[in-house]
């Protein structure tokens, strides 16, 4: 790792671009220049890789100190900061506030995230505020419940489709189902796979 570019690219490890940028709050295509050395980053992306990696400046800079630096093993996911609602939409960020052990009890650890509820929509599945969410990023089936964003505002709801329209069910009768009409953005972040109380 003769570059600063090389030693971005190991601490990104498998996860995309797109996911990794996102997450040092920096373009894509700003990522890849760095990677390619084609970008010279300055202190605040320098200051987010820190944070988020725990690697020194002195190695990220020159690769000479924290020479044994690791990337989060296979067995850790990340936990993102911003709870997750279980109620009315609310927007997200990419933070991440630590990373999640789960050895042996997560089948794609690599291709995972876990996430914190806040709000009481989805009590009658068992998912209650202050609750993690382990999530598995794939795309939703019926009945599955899903981490999504609609228009951009984050939530946790069952998904059902009805005479061809996608309905984000709650599991709480406080609550009515929200039809998602072809005007709106919906994207799937992933699929609920386990849920962790605290003590």
């Amino acid at each position: 790792m003769n570059t600063l570019g090389d030693r971005v690219r190991f601490l990104r490890g498998e996860r995309s671009q797109a996911e990794f940028s996102a997450l040092l709050e920096v373009s894509q295509s700003f990522l890849s220049g760095v990677e390619r050395n084609l970008q010279t980053p300055g202190g605040d992306f320098l200051r987010s890789l820190k944070r988020l990696t725990g690697q020194s400046a002195d190695w990220l800079l020159d690769g000479e100190a924290n020479s044994e630096a690791t990337q989060p093993s296979p067995q850790h996911i990340p936990l993102f900061l911003t709870p997750v609602p279980a109620g009315a939409p609310t927007p997200g960020d990419d933070h991440v506030e630590t990373w999640f052990s789960c050895q042996n009890v997560i089948p794609h650890p690599e291709n995972s995230f876990a996430c914190r509820v806040t709000g009481d929509s989805m009590i009658g599945a068992g998912i209650e505020a202050g609750d993690i969410l382990i999530v598995e990023k794939r795309e939703a089936q019926e009945e599955d419940i899903a981490i999504v964003s609609i228009n951009s505002e984050l939530t946790v709801k069952r998904i059902r489709s009805i005479n061809g329209v996608t309905y984000l069910y709650p599991e709480n009768e406080r609550y009515k189902a929200t039809a998602v009409s072809e005007e709106d953005s919906l994207t799937v972040w992933g699929v609920v796979i386990h849920s962790i109380k605290p003590h």
